[in-house]
């Protein structure tokens, strides 16, 4: 299964457990790296991700997801509201083309527990309050 913040759809590879995508509001600075994801690993890129905060966007988040006061956040299909700062302690996920995008579920766009922990170095321990 892919790793995904406590709560969400979790990666069956079908397109039917994908949830609605977000309604985007506050689409975040303007750079190459704002869009559409596949975080959750449902097989279609309908989580919306992007730099927010007062700090100007961070460029690549595989390099970084905190940049002084701002953060790579997403809005999650299905839910409602900014992911928290410092949710994602790395990012391993591939940008899509568009929103809706079917992907594969066994390609770099998600990431198992295992995989996540080694990457960042820390316990997944995602979505806990």
């Amino acid at each position: 299964k892919a790793f995904v913040k406590q709560g969400m759809v979790q990666g069956s590879g079908s397109r039917s457990s994908c949830p609605q995508p977000p309604s985007v509001k506050g689409a975040g600075y303007a750079d190459e790296f704002r869009g559409w994801y596949d975080v959750q690993g449902c097989g279609q890129c309908n989580d919306y991700c992007r730099w927010i905060g007062m700090s100007g966007p961070g460029g690549n988040p595989i390099d970084k997801t905190v940049h002084g006061n701002s953060w790579w956040s997403c809005l999650f299909a299905g839910s409602s509201g900014n992911s928290a700062a410092g949710l994602f302690p790395a990012w391993p996920f591939r940008k899509c083309a568009s929103q809706g995008e079917v992907v594969a579920t066994n390609t770099a766009t998600t990431t198992t527990k295992v995989e996540y922990e080694a990457k960042s170095g820390k316990t997944c321990e995602i979505g806990r309050a």
